[in-house]
């Protein structure tokens, strides 16, 4: 909670009486991913300093960068890329940032993530592509730009492509760019 809420006092206090940096609760992941989700940048400053594992993937969380992608905290991901998160990290359970990003429409995020090197084709085999979380959610303007970037519009994962996956959830904007630009 302490993590949560950025109140740093209150973590050097808890690390302090022996707790490990990397502890985690099952629902919250540790507190580096608990502060990066919320934005904490002082608090996830603190946390690494104190050696907290920065790619440490968290079961239903994964990583600090993920779930900062996740939320579009751009301070945070810039954070956390400074200090040598893996950029293309694919999680067991939320995919990769740039993914998550794109599947929660945060255009500004997904830039910043294609800016600092992240692979616009990267695959998560629970997932899929970015093109396909960002199509499946209807986000145009965030697959204009994947597609601008060289995100390759047939790529199938599982059986979904990101055309398929608009026309199964009737975006119809987003279903008539992607077949404009060869989807199939």
């Amino acid at each position: 909670m302490a993590a949560n809420n950025g109140f740093t006092d209150t973590v050097k206090y808890i690390l302090s009486q022996g707790v490990d940096v990397d502890q985690h609760s099952p629902n919250q992941g540790t507190a580096l991913i608990t502060a990066a989700n919320n934005g904490q940048d002082d608090t996830v400053r603190f946390l690494l300093s104190q050696g907290a594992d920065i790619d440490l993937d968290a079961p239903n969380r994964g990583t600090a960068l993920i779930v900062a992608a996740n939320n579009g905290h751009t301070e945070t991901i810039l954070l956390l890329l400074s200090k040598g998160a893996k950029i293309d990290r694919v999680s067991r359970n939320r995919g990769t940032a740039l993914f998550v990003a794109a599947n929660n429409g945060h255009t500004e995020t997904v830039k910043l993530l294609l800016h600092k090197g992240a692979d616009v084709n990267v695959v998560s085999r629970n997932h899929g592509t970015a093109l396909i979380g960002a199509a499946n959610n209807g986000y145009t303007n965030t697959v204009r730009y994947l597609i601008s970037k060289g995100a390759d519009v047939n790529i199938e994962v599982n059986g979904r492509t990101a055309l398929s996956a608009a026309m199964n959830n009737e975006y119809s904007m987003t279903t008539k760019y992607l077949k404009s630009k060869g989807a199939r």
